[in-house]
C-alpha cells in the first residue's frame, strides 16, 4: 500500500513551515526532544520551506541523529536548500505528487578585511562540501552527476527526486502493475555491488514483499535499512546470504546471470580476436600482392642483368617503402635512368667526344650533380630525373 497523509500519527508529527533561523531551529528541536522523551515511536517531520541559515540546519541535524525515535520526513509544497538536505536525512522520505525539492550550493554575503574574507570563504567551502556529501550519501547518483545537480538551482519534481534516490515514496502515487516483474536492470555486477553488506532487516523486507519488486524501491529500502542498522550496531548480512534470499524468494539468480554475462563477454572477445586475425591476413595478402607487382616492375626494367643488378637492388630497397601505385608511377622514369646509366658506363671507358646533343647535356648535368652531392652516377640520375619530372 502506498503512503497516505492519514497514515501519520498526528500526535507525533511536527511541522517546519518556515525558513531556517535560530528561533525556528529552537522551536523544532524542543518539539523533537519532547516527543522523543515520551516514546521511541516514529516521528513525522512535515517540511514546506525555502531554506535559510546553514548553522540552524546543522543544529537540527545533530538533534535528529541523536534521537532514539526514527524521523520520517514529508515534503509538501517545497523543500528547498536547507529544507532539501533535512528532508533527505529522513528514515523514510515521502513527497507530495505536486511538490518539489530544490538543491543548490551554499550562498553567502561577505565583507571585511582580506584575511577575514579568506577565512570566511574557507568556511563556506567546508559547509558546502558537508551538505553536498549528505545529499550524495542519501541518493543513488554518482558523485559526478550529483555535482552537476548541486552546482546550480536544481528544481526536482516528485518523480525526478524519486529517480535520484532522494525520495522513498510519492504520496498517493498509483501502485505499479503487478504483472510486471521489474528489478534492478543495470549490469549484474552493479546490482551485486549495490547490495553488498546489506542489513538483515533489508533482506527480510525484500523476502516479505508480496509483489514483484521495483528496482528503485528495493534499492532505497536496503539503503535506509543499512543506515538505520549502522546506528544500532547490528551485523550486516553477507553477500552470499543475500543472493540466496533473492534467488529463493524472488527468483533472481545473480550467479547464473553473472555467468551468462561472462560467457557473452568471452564470446565477444573470441569474435574480436578472429576479426583481428582476418584483418592481419588481409594486410599480409595485400603486402604480398604489392611485393609481387614491384618484382614484376623491376624485372621489366632489366635489359642487361649484369650491368643493372646493383641498380635493381637499390630500387628494390627503395620500393619496399613505397605503395604499389607510387612505385608503378615512379617506374615510368626508370627505363630512361637505366639506359642513361648504361650509356654513362660506356662513356667512362671511351672519353666524351664533346657531342653537344640533348642526351650528352643530360649526362653532363648528372655528372655535375654527382660531383656536387658526392653521389654515385645512378643515385644522381634518380635525383636528376625526379626533379626534372616535378618541373
Amino acid at each position: 500500500m502506498s503512503f497516505k497523509l492519514s497514515d501519520m500519527n498526528l500526535n507525533r508529527t511536527v511541522y517546519l513551515f518556515d525558513q531556517f533561523w535560530q528561533e525556528t531551529a529552537e522551536d523544532l528541536i524542543t518539539q523533537l526532544l519532547d516527543l522523543d522523551s515520551q516514546s521511541n515511536d516514529d516521528i513525522y517531520l512535515v517540511i514546506n520551506s525555502y531554506g535559510g541559515a546553514v548553522y540552524a540546519l546543522l543544529s537540527i541535524i545533530d538533534t535528529v541523529e541523536n534521537l532514539k525515535s526514527k524521523i520520517n520526513t514529508v515534503c509538501l509544497g517545497i523543500a528547498a536548500s536547507c529544507g532539501a538536505v533535512l528532508f533527505s536525512l529522513g528514515n523514510k522520505r515521502y513527497i507530495g505528487e505536486n511538490s518539489k525539492l530544490m538543491i543548490h550550493e551554499v550562498s553567502t554575503i561577505m565583507w571585511g578585511k582580506t584575511k577575514d574574507l579568506e577565512n570566511e570563504m574557507q568556511e563556506v567551502r567546508d559547509l558546502n562540501n558537508k551538505l553536498f556529501t549528505m545529499l550524495l550519501n542519501r541518493s543513488n547518483l554518482s558523485e559526478e552527476r550529483m555535482r552537476e545537480v548541486f552546482e546550480k538551482d536544481s528544481y526536482l519534481d516528485a518523480k525526478t527526486a524519486l529517480e535520484y534516490g532522494l525520495v522513498d515514496e510519492i504520496i498517493d502515487e498509483p501502485e505499479e502493475d503487478e504483472d510486471k516483474n521489474i528489478y534492478y536492470d543495470n549490469s549484474i555486477k552493479d546490482f551485486v555491488n549495490s547490495f553488498k553488506g546489506t542489513s538483515r532487516d533489508g533482506a527480510i523486507a525484500m523476502a516479505m514483499a508480496n509483489k514483484p519488486l521495483n528496482s528503485r524501491s528495493l534499492l532505497n529500502q536496503v539503503k535506509a535499512s543499512i543506515s538505520n542498522n549502522k546506528k544500532k550496531g547490528e551485523k550486516a548480512m553477507g553477500l552470499n546470504e543475500l543472493k540466496n534470499e533473492l534467488k529463493e524468494k524472488h527468483n533472481i539468480d545473480i550467479d547464473a546471470q553473472i555467468s551468462e554475462i561472462s560467457n557473452l563477454k568471452t564470446s565477444i572477445a573470441d569474435r574480436d580476436a578472429k576479426i583481428a586475425t582476418l584483418e592481419q591476413e588481409k594486410e599480409d595478402l595485400e603486402n604480398a600482392y604489392a611485393n609481387e607487382k614491384i618484382e614484376e616492375l623491376l624485372n621489366s626494367l632489366i635489359e642487361d642483368k649484369k650491368s643493372t643488378q646493383k641498380l635493381n637492388e637499390g630500387y628494390r630497397i627503395m620500393f619496399s617503402n613505397m605503395k604499389f601505385e607510387d612505385a608503378k608511377e615512379f617506374c615510368a622514369n626508370l627505363q630512361s635512368i637505366v639506359k642513361t646509366t648504361q650509356e654513362s658506363n660506356s662513356a667512362n671507358d671511351n672519353e666524351d667526344d664533346g657531342d653537344d646533343t640533348d642526351k650528352e647535356k643530360e649526362k653532363a648535368e648528372i655528372k655535375a650533380l654527382a660531383e656536387e652531392k658526392s653521389l654515385s652516377f645512378s643515385d644522381a640520375a634518380v635525383a636528376y630525373y625526379r626533379e626534372k619530372n616535378k618541373n
